[in-house]
């Protein structure tokens, strides 16, 4: 990311050192060798972006993967209190109020890690989306910028 951030402020560096072109206020006058080889640079920069995205995927894919699996511990878990319980009547009351509170627990703090772990993912991806839009548009003005 921070290669892709340096390499958009040398691009916006030389567009911002570029002299204007005679008779016009908005045309200017750069240095295509330099300009191309800094979006060639960005180019070559764009998979790890990519790469951080896929990342954030596999972590979302952990995170869900690793509430399921707690969450079906704990449920197993209050199944196995409470058949060990059935027999006696007051405890078998006693276990169920339980294993209730437990799967309760576990399916709060399954839904907690889901919510959490795809707020996550949606804010990196969002982040990378924006970053992405602005590259898109940074090489777009540059490129109508070298063709007049």
């Amino acid at each position: 990311m921070e290669a892709i951030d340096m390499l958009l402020n040398d691009l916006e560096s030389e567009i911002l050192k570029a002299k204007k072109a005679t008779f016009s206020n908005t045309d200017i006058v750069v240095n295509r060798k330099q300009l191309l080889d800094l979006v060639s640079r960005i180019r070559q920069s764009l998979p790890q972006v990519i790469q951080d995205a896929m990342r954030i995927t596999r972590d979302q894919n952990e995170i869900i993967a690793s509430a399921n699996a707690y969450a079906q511990t704990a449920m197993e878990n209050a199944d196995a209190r409470l058949q060990n319980a059935v027999d006696e009547n007051e405890v078998s009351k006693k276990a169920e109020e339980r294993a209730n509170q437990i799967v309760g627990k576990a399916q709060e703090e399954y839904n907690r890690i889901i919510i959490d772990a795809r707020n996550h993912s949606y804010t990196l991806l969002a982040s990378a989306e924006q970053q992405l839009a602005h590259l898109l548009d940074v090489v777009h003005e540059s490129m109508n910028n070298l063709s007049q």
